[in-house]
């Protein structure tokens, strides 16, 4: 990723690492009612988990438009 959109890896990075101060940001949605969120930026998705003080990111994707 870093390769083939540095600025959005640059984005993804600075943001992943903002969870740690807040887990739930205003740009990101919760799934149902369960521990996982999911944050869009830009054209990708980020899923992860906030549990027991802890985050815990189980994918970055890239959306792809037809």
């Amino acid at each position: 990723m870093r390769a083939t959109d540095p600025d959005g890896a640059k984005r993804i990075a600075k943001a992943l690492a903002a969870l740690a101060t807040d887990p739930r940001p205003a740009e990101s949605n919760a799934l149902g009612g369960t521990s996982y969120r999911r944050m869009r930026l830009d054209r990708y998705r980020v899923l992860y988990e906030v549990a027991d003080e802890m985050v815990r990111v189980m994918h970055v994707g890239l959306v792809v438009e037809h």
